[in-house]
C-alpha cells in the first residue's frame, strides 16, 4: 500500500490524464459555457452498492452489537464471512478505551473480546514496531500464528512511542492484513479509524481494498475523485484499470502510453494491462510466482484468464491464491490446489470455504474424461480427494459417508496434508457417529476433531480406540498411531513407546515448551541417534532476543500460566485433553511489556515455513513464548500442528 513519491514527470502525465482526455466524467467540470453531460461509468461485472433492506420485523441492533445490515463488501461466496474469526468481537465493532482516537490507535477487538490490549506496545520503540511489522513473512503457514496477527492488527491500543510519521503504523496495520487476504477485516478496521488525520496513504489503501474485496463500484469512485488532485502513480494506473473495466479503451490506451512516456516502471502492472487491452478470449498473462503481488495487480488477474504454475502455489502470498481459486477462467484442478492451500492460510471461514470447495468441483469434467486431462501427478491426487469428498457429500449412510473421507484423507496424509483436509472435510465427520462400529475410521476421525477443535468428539473418538485396544491386540496401533497428538494435547510429558528417535526430540521439545517435565535422561538417551541434519535456525540476533524475551516474561509473571490438568488413563500413553483451538484468548497477561513485539519476533522466527518443519530448537522456544505470555491455549494448538505437519 505504500505509492512511491513522483517527481515532475508523475504530475505532467496526471495533468494530461485529467485535463487532456475529454472524455472523462470527472474531468469535465470547467466547461466554459454549458453544464457537462455526465456518463454513468458502467462496470463488469455489476456490483451492488448497497445492502438489502432489512425485513419488516429485523430488530436494529443494539448497544454492542454488530448490525447484521453491513455491505456485501464484509462478505463472501453465499453470503458467508472469509474471515477465520469474526471481524468484530464478540460484543461488536468498538475501540478500545483510549485517550485520544487516531487511526494509528483505532481497532475493532479489545483485550476483553480477544484483542492484545491498550497497552500492548508499551516498551516498543515506534521505529521497531513499524520495522517488525514490515518484516513479517507475507504468508505465515501456521493457523495459529496467523490468527494472533490479525488480532494483534486488529488491536484497539496506545501507539508506540516515537517520532515516525503519523498515519505509519496505521497504513502497515492495513497492508499486512490485506497481505494475509483478510480484506473484510481491513474494511473493518478502515472503517472505525477517524477521517480526520487520514494522509494520502490511507486514502490508497482504501481504494486498494475495494479492489481486493470486489467492491470495483466503490473503488473507481474513489479512483475518479483523487485521480484529480493527486500527483501518486498509482491513481493513474488504477485510473487505466477502472477504463478497461468500463471498456473504455481508447482512453486506457492513452494512459498506458503517457505512463510509459513519463518512464513509470513497473512491468507487471504494463503486463496486465495489456492482457485486460486484448480481451477475454485472447487476453492472456503468464505469471510468476505472486509471493508479493501488489494490489492493483491481484485486482487486475481477476479480471482475466491467467496462465499460472501450480509449483507457485505454496509460495503465493494469500491473496493470490485467493484469486486462482475463486477466478473460474482458470483449470479446475489449479483453483482445488489452491483451495487446499487457502485451507492451510485460513483465509475463508470454515462455511465459505466449503461453498468454495463444492462450487469448484462442480466444475470438473466427467470421471471417465479424467484420463484426456493434462493434469500432473499431483493435481491428479488434488482432484481424486475432491472426487472422495463429493462422494462422501452425497452419501445417505455413515458407513459410506466413512469410507469415502477415509480414502480422502489417506492420499491427503500422502501428501502431508492431512491438516487441510480435517477442515475442508469438517462438516462431513461431524456426522460420523462416535461409535465403536467405526473404530476402523477412529484414527482419521480423532485426528480431524482435533484439528477442528471440537475437544468432546476427539475424547469420545480417543476411548472408542482405547477400548479397541484393550479388547484386540490387532487394534492397538491404531491407538499408538494417535499416542503423539494425544500427549501433546494432554502436555504431561508421556512418552508414548516405538517412536523413532527423530520424532522424539520433537515431542520432547514442545512437551518441554509446555510446561511438562522432560529430564537431563531422556535427553541424554537422544544422544547419536537422532539425525544430524535438522532444518536451519533463526538468525542468531533473532534468536537469543527471543530467548532474552521469554526469560523477562518468565521472571516478570507473579504465576506461572495454568496448564490443563491430564487425565491419565495408561501408563505410557495420556488421556486426550483437547483445547478448543478457535476461540481467542481474552484476558492474556497485562503485566508484560512489548507484548506485541514479543509475539511478532516469535512469528519472524518461524518464518514462511510450516511448524512442522522448523527447528525443533526454536520452535520449542515460540511454543514457551506463547505460553509463558497466557497464550496456553494457541501454545498448545501450534504444538499440535507441528506434530500433526511432522506425521508423528
Amino acid at each position: 500500500m505504500h505509492g512511491s513519491r513522483n517527481n515532475r514527470r508523475v504530475a505532467r502525465l496526471a495533468a494530461l490524464l485529467v485535463f487532456g482526455t475529454a472524455g472523462l466524467a470527472w474531468a469535465q467540470q470547467e466547461q466554459p459555457k454549458e453544464p457537462p453531460q455526465v456518463q454513468p461509468m458502467s462496470l463488469q461485472p455489476p456490483t451492488r452498492l448497497a445492502p438489502p433492506p432489512p425485513a419488516a420485523d429485523a430488530p436494529a441492533a443494539g448497544p454492542g452489537q454488530l448490525d447484521r445490515r453491513l455491505p456485501a463488501y464484509k462478505t463472501g461466496p453465499g453470503g458467508q464471512s472469509v474471515t477465520t474469526l469474526s471481524s468484530v468481537g464478540a460484543t461488536g465493532i468498538e475501540v478500545d478505551r483510549l485517550q485520544v482516537v487516531t487511526p494509528d490507535s483505532a481497532g475493532i477487538m479489545s483485550a476483553e473480546t480477544g484483542g492484545f490490549g491498550g497497552d500492548m506496545w508499551r516498551g516498543t520503540p515506534r521505529a521497531r514496531a513499524l520495522a517488525m511489522l514490515d518484516a513479517l513473512p507475507y504468508r505465515t503457514q501456521s493457523p495459529t500464528l496467523t490468527g494472533l496477527v490479525r488480532r494483534l492488527l486488529l488491536s484497539a491500543a496506545e501507539p508506540p512511542a516515537g517520532d515516525t510519521e503519523p498515519g505509519a503504523l496505521a497504513v502497515i496495520r492495513l497492508s499486512r492484513l490485506a497481505a494475509m487476504g483478510d480484506y473484510a477485516g481491513a474494511l473493518d478496521l478502515l472503517s472505525v479509524m477517524p477521517r480526520q488525520g487520514r494522509g494520502p496513504e490511507l486514502v490508497q489503501g482504501e481504494a486498494e481494498l475495494r479492489f481486493l474485496s470486489g467492491d470495483l463500484v466503490a473503488g473507481c469512485a474513489l479512483v475518479g475523485n483523487e485521480v484529480r488532485r493527486s500527483q501518486r502513480a498509482f491513481w493513474q494506473k488504477a485510473l487505466v484499470f477502472c477504463q478497461l473495466l468500463s471498456d473504455q479503451r481508447e482512453k486506457a490506451e492513452l494512459g498506458l502510453t503517457l505512463l510509459r512516456e513519463v518512464g513509470e516502471a513497473d512491468p507487471e502492472f504494463f503486463s496486465l494491462a495489456d492482457a485486460m487491452m486484448a480481451g477475454p478470449e485472447a487476453g492472456v498473462v503468464e505469471t510468476g510466482a505472486l509471493e508479493r503481488p501488489s494490489a492493483l495487480a491481484l485486482a487486475m488477474l481477476g479480471q482475466m484468464q491467467a496462465i499460472v504454475d501450480p509449483a507457485s502455489l505454496p509460495r503465493m502470498a494469500p491473496g493470490a491464491l485467493r484469486v486462482v481459486a475463486l477466478n473460474d477462467r482458470l483449470p479446475v484442478a489449479l483453483r482445488l490446489a489452491a483451495i487446499e492451500h487457502l485451507a492451510g492460510t485460513r483465509v475463508f471461514g470454515d462455511s465459505a470455504l466449503e461453498k468454495v470447495y463444492i462450487k469448484t468441483i462442480a466444475a470438473l469434467p466427467a470421471p471417465e474424461a479424467d484420463a484426456e486431462q493434462a493434469w500432473s501427478d499431483a493435481e491428479r491426487r488434488v482432484v481424486q480427494r475432491a472426487r472422495l469428498f463429493a462422494t462422501a457429500k452425497r452419501a445417505n449412510i455413515a458407513v459410506a459417508k466413512a469410507e469415502a473421507l477415509s480414502q480422502a484423507m489417506q492420499l491427503a496424509a500422502a501428501d502431508g496434508r492431512l491438516g487441510i483436509a480435517a477442515r475442508l472435510y469438517k462438516a462431513e465427520l461431524t456426522q460420523i457417529p462416535v461409535s465403536f462400529d467405526f473404530k476402523w475410521f477412529g484414527v482419521f476421525a480423532y485426528l480431524g476433531a482435533v484439528v477442528n477443535g471440537d475437544d468432546q468428539a476427539a475424547e469420545g473418538w480417543f476411548n472408542v480406540l482405547r477400548r479397541a485396544a484393550a479388547l484386540s491386540d490387532e487394534d492397538a496401533p491404531a491407538l499408538q498411531a494417535i499416542a503423539p497428538v494425544a500427549a501433546v494435547a494432554a502436555a504431561d510429558g508421556g512418552q508414548p513407546a516405538g517412536l523413532e528417535p527423530r520424532r522424539t526430540v520433537l515431542l520432547d521439545a514442545l512437551l518441554e515448551a509446555l510446561g511438562a517435565d522432560v529430564d537431563a535422561e531422556r535427553w541424554l538417551q537422544r544422544l547419536g541417534k537422532s539425525d544430524t541434519a535438522a532444518p536451519p535456525m533463526a538468525p542468531p540476533a533473532l534468536w537469543f532476543a527471543l530467548r532474552a524475551m521469554n526469560a523477562e516474561a518468565e521472571k516478570d509473571s507473579t504465576s506461572a500460566p495454568a496448564v490443563a490438568a491430564p487425565v491419565q488413563v495408561t501408563a505410557d500413553i495420556a488421556a486426550v485433553t483437547v483445547q478448543a483451538l478457535g476461540a481467542p484468548t481474552a484476558g492474556t497477561r497485562s503485566d508484560v511489556k512489548r507484548k506485541a513485539e514479543h509475539v511478532l519476533l516469535m512469528v519472524q522466527a518461524l518464518g514462511s515455513g510450516t511448524p512442522g518443519g522448523a527447528n525443533p530448537i526454536v520452535l520449542s522456544e515460540v511454543v514457551r513464548g506463547l505460553r509463558v505470555l497466557g497464550f496456553a491455549e494457541e501454545a498448545r494448538a501450534l504444538a499440535l500442528e507441528a506434530v500433526m505437519e511432522a506425521g508423528l
